[in-house]
């Protein structure tokens, strides 16, 4: 744009024109250069412009269309980014990661029959302790305990020190009332990760109803 501009002004210099004319013609151009600098700083202002003229430019690519479900996905617009990931799945076959975040925004949406198919489809791709922690958090919502259980299991055999299994099946356990087994399941998920905020906060929880209970 600073290049295109220089061009215009050294052009409109070298013209034999009145200092009025000049000074009008200098206007039109830096006028025309700040709508369009006005015009690139809204594209700018944030991850969904940006990618959203990436789309508009390149309607084709999928790269752009994942990108701007996953902008919309991070402000809960995920209507928009349920129909983003679609649109991807439409230009090229869903690998392991669309079916993560596709699955959240459905998840997000409430469909969680939805959610619980890409999470599976996705473990036929690549089994990880994370996708699996994912299908058991599904399971959970479904009312499907044992399968939730199972899920679980499968999680920690892939990866014992993923501190998110324990997270999840001590919240299990705390919501069958069964605390001391929970406990458990908390400091199991901090000697995976001592930086777990959620771990510590459901911790002392557990450890405040255990002490009441005394």
């Amino acid at each position: 744009m600073i290049g295109l501009l220089l061009i215009a002004i050294d052009a409109i210099r070298r013209l034999k024109i009145g200092r009025q004319a000049l000074a009008a013609s200098l206007g039109a151009v830096l006028l025309l250069a700040g709508i369009a600098t006005y015009q690139r700083n809204i594209v700018w202002s944030g991850a969904v412009p940006l990618w959203e003229d990436a789309v508009k430019k390149s309607p084709r690519k999928a790269r752009a269309h994942f990108q701007l479900a996953y902008a919309y996905y991070t402000e809960n617009r995920c209507q928009e980014a349920d129909q983003g990931y679609q649109k991807v799945a439409e230009l090229e076959k869903p690998d392991y990661r669309l079916l993560l975040d596709w699955a959240l925004a459905d998840n997000c949406l409430n469909k969680h029959e939805a959610a619980l198919q890409k999470f599976q489809q996705a473990a036929a791709l690549e089994k990880t302790a994370h996708v699996y922690t994912q299908i058991a958090m599904m399971d959970a919502k479904m009312g499907k305990t044992e399968e939730a259980f199972q899920a679980l299991a499968t999680a920690q055999a892939l990866d014992p020190s993923f501190d998110v299994t324990y997270l999840y099946r001590g919240q299990l356990l705390a919501g069958m009332n069964n605390l001391p087994a929970a406990e458990q399941e908390y400091r199991r998920a901090l000697a995976a990760n001592p930086n777990n905020q959620q771990a510590i906060e459901l911790l002392q929880q557990v450890q405040t109803h255990l002490r009441m209970r005394r």
